[in-house]
């Protein structure tokens, strides 16, 4: 690899980093790699000291299934040494072509390779706010420990604790100690205001920050404070951390508080938007619907009776789905 094709991000930790994983890259797959990118807070210039460094390599070409698999190993390599919160995902040339995020088109910046985002054609929008929906109700049945079948309402993860179980995940710090952090639970509400925003304002979002003044803008009501606040408390001014200082404590565990809430408000949403997907009639919608409840599956009446006549009369694809649905729901 040519080390002066690497564009510097201003972060010598950060620019290491990069150069790292693109050279064990371009070492373990010689002439594969097209270009590599980076996500979110480094790539809009908004990153504290707690952002975690997402990067993007894409493959020439199709990436092949085994190629996927040495790649997903030698990622992990890379994380468990990186001095930095890493996350490396892939994507190739082939399906780029068929349609990119927002968040890879719009949203990231070239750190490496020949910039291809021009030539890759935006995602449909019923195809993000698939993405977004499914994506999201995941994160709500699952970031936090919830039991494996989902019935609504939805309950606090941990009631009795004072942040209601949603600072579960820990954050590194830079002398190694693992403490609790709001990481999670700020992934939860912005990606579920990002699902809305598609869902009910046709609109994409490139960056994570800019999604609770598109919120907002474009939708507003009762939960709009609760998205702003999750990006100004938790993110800028506690960058991720839980505060010490007792009235900061105390802002955050209203924080956690008003969660539920909305939770419970998208979660509503979601079974609307689900029960609608399960009985399209494309096919795209109902496979993804039907994978999206093996992998968070809810037990409710109508959606069990969507996913039974989709495993009596479903396609090749959505049949068998909807079997495994049922066997955790039954």
């Amino acid at each position: 690899m040519d080390g002066s094709a690497l564009r510097t991000l201003g972060d010598p930790l950060v620019d290491a980093t990069i150069a790292a994983v693109v050279t064990a890259f371009d070492v373990a797959f010689p002439s594969r790699l097209r270009a590599g990118y980076t996500l979110g807070s480094y790539a809009d210039a908004s990153a504290i000291g707690a952002s975690d460094l997402d990067l993007t390599l894409v493959f020439a070409g199709a990436l092949r299934d085994e190629e996927r698999v040495r790649a997903e190993r030698l990622a992990a390599l890379c994380v468990q040494r990186s001095q930095l919160e890493l996350d490396i995902e892939f994507e190739d040339e082939r399906t780029l072509a068929l349609g990119s995020s927002p968040n890879f088109k719009l949203g990231s910046a070239l750190v490496w390779g020949e910039d291809i985002r021009a030539q890759t054609p935006l995602v449909s929008l019923a195809a993000w706010t698939r993405d977004r929906m499914h994506s999201s109700w995941w994160r709500v049945a699952r970031l936090f420990a919830r039991p494996v079948v989902i019935c609504l309402p939805l309950e606090y993860p941990e009631p009795a604790d004072p942040f209601r179980g949603y600072t579960r995940r820990t954050l590194r710090l830079a002398n190694g100690d693992e403490v609790p952090c709001t990481r999670d639970l700020i992934r939860l509400t912005g990606w579920a205001a990002t699902g809305l925003l598609a869902l009910q304002s046709g609109v994409y979002v490139a960056r994570k920050s800019d999604v609770h003044s598109l919120y907002r803008e474009q939708i507003g009501g009762e939960w709009a404070e609760l998205i702003e606040q999750m990006y100004t408390l938790c993110r800028l001014r506690w960058g991720y951390l839980i505060p010490a200082e007792p009235a900061e404590r105390a802002q955050l565990c209203a924080l956690c508080d008003q969660t539920l809430g909305f939770e419970r408000a998208f979660a509503a949403t979601y079974r609307a938007y689900l029960l609608a997907e399960l009985a399209s009639d494309d096919p795209e919608a109902t496979r993804s619907a039907v994978e999206a409840m093996t992998h968070a599956p809810l037990r409710d009446d109508a959606v069990v009776a969507a996913l039974e006549r989709l495993a009596q009369q479903g396609d090749a694809a959505s049949k068998p789905l909807a079997q495994a649905a049922l066997q955790h729901l039954r």
